[in-house]
């Protein structure tokens, strides 16, 4: 059985009515201490917006939930060569995780895998 709260979420940031920037996150169960842990599959502001604070609001109303729901952790994926985001991740307090490999099965090797079920 599901916990409540999971699954994802799309979170707007508006200005004056408009959304300026937007966060997908899923919920995820089991994360340390057997809490759950938010993920952030996707933070987009829009170009004119960025530098005023919007994606620093939408970070702290993420941990502001973490932390309301008690969960242990938040994390993201960033790409490494875009300098300005890791900057405004650092900047948020964050470390990066060298401890785990992420990987990725598509393509063509996405269906050799599935045929082999």
């Amino acid at each position: 059985m599901l916990p409540v709260k999971s699954g994802t979420q799309v979170l707007k940031a508006l200005l004056n009515g408009t959304t300026v920037g937007f966060a997908c996150v899923s919920i995820l169960y089991p994360a340390p201490k057997f809490s759950g842990q938010i993920f952030i599959k996707e933070l987009f502001v829009k170009s004119e917006f960025r530098s005023s604070g919007i994606g620093q609001k939408l970070m702290a109303f993420i941990a502001k939930s973490a932390v309301g729901n008690h969960y242990e952790r938040l994390d993201w994926l960033s790409v490494e060569f875009d300098y300005r985001a890791q900057k405004f991740y650092y900047s948020l307090g964050s470390n990066i995780v060298t401890d785990v490999v992420y990987r990725r099965v598509f393509g063509e090797n996405l269906k050799v895998l599935a045929g082999k079920y």
